[in-house]
């Protein structure tokens, strides 16, 4: 992991901020995989995010990935869990090649993805290409 969820000294700007997820170091073009079942809400691209994807699981989360380098869904598709959605990238305000994993919960404030998601990369949820 290359960044932790919380408070952290800004790569851009060295201020303190707050981290709304977790980075994960990877390869550029990596696999990701869904972490739990759930429809696409968005598919897209900002300034910040770089290319994203936005999905609600089953159980009422809303996941983020981005900093994506393709998306391999669309805006309203069923995703299972370890179904590949996405290569990894480094696009957005990014430092270098990474995903960033943010997630909120039922009442659309940010939690720590870990919390929910043990083990994100243990579990196979990104791989190496």
């Amino acid at each position: 992991m290359t960044s932790d969820f919380g408070e952290r000294s800004d790569p851009f700007s060295n201020d303190t901020d707050f981290h709304n997820g977790i980075d994960i170091g990877v390869d550029e073009n990596s696999d990701v995989f869904a972490v739990d079942d759930g429809y696409v809400t968005f598919v897209g691209e900002d300034k910040a995010n770089g290319v994203f994807i936005k999905y609600e699981t089953v159980s009422g989360y809303t996941v983020i990935y981005a900093h994506l380098n393709k998306y391999i869904v669309e805006e309203g598709d069923f995703i299972a869990k370890n179904q590949k959605i996405a290569l990894s990238g480094n696009t957005g305000y990014s430092t270098g090649p990474h995903v960033h994993v943010g997630v909120k919960d039922k009442s659309d404030n940010y939690i720590d993805p870990e919390i929910l998601f043990e083990n994100i990369i243990e579990k196979g949820l990104l791989t190496k290409n």
